[in-house]
């Protein structure tokens, strides 16, 4: 069953700030997750998270030999067979053909090979442990430079992140935005 949160909109003299969330809860999983999108960056949360069989969370999906990946662990070659499955390791930063993905806290990152046909995607896999979460803010359109200068002094400040509450700052224009 899917519960809504609160969904708000806020324009400002900075620009157009808009957030959503859902919560779902079913015997199996449950979980609270929220999107808050601000000028150059989107930030996805998630808390509560709890699975019998665990459950992911994809970041993206793309075809093996497009581009190269770059981490703040360096650059990988994520060989995606069809079938595989490969731990890339705690992440704090990832980059992708003109996409950076920030992990404030480092996050399990890991590569699924999907078909024989070369696609993959990244996720973070939710074990079946509980109230598990993440942080994961996308920068769509940026150059490498600038997604490892971001992950170093993020304009994005987690005001808060658990099962009542999701809130984050965005430092430029010291606006919060706020679902619970």
């Amino acid at each position: 069953m899917k519960d809504n949160w609160i969904h708000d909109a806020m324009n400002t003299l900075g620009g157009y700030y808009a957030m959503g969330s859902e919560r779902w809860t079913y015997s199996e999983y449950n979980m609270r997750r929220s999107w808050f999108f601000f000028e150059n960056e989107i930030v996805a949360m998630g808390s509560g998270i709890n699975a019998t069989d665990g459950i992911s969370t994809y970041l993206e999906h793309f075809k093996v030999g497009d581009s190269d990946f770059q981490t703040d662990i360096g650059n990988i070659n994520i060989p995606c067979t069809s079938g595989s499955d490969e731990n890339l390791g705690m992440v704090r930063w990832l980059y992708h053909d003109m996409t950076g993905y920030v992990f404030p806290e480092g996050e399990p990152v890991k590569a699924k090979g999907l078909s024989p046909g070369g696609y993959c995607q990244l996720y973070i896999n939710h074990t079946t442990s509980n109230d598990e979460d993440f942080t994961c803010i996308v920068l769509p359109n940026r150059d490498k430079s600038y997604v490892t200068n971001y992950a170093s002094n993020p304009n994005v400040e987690i005001l808060n992140r658990d099962n009542n509450i999701h809130a984050v700052r965005y430092k430029p224009d010291n606006v919060v935005g706020a679902v619970f």
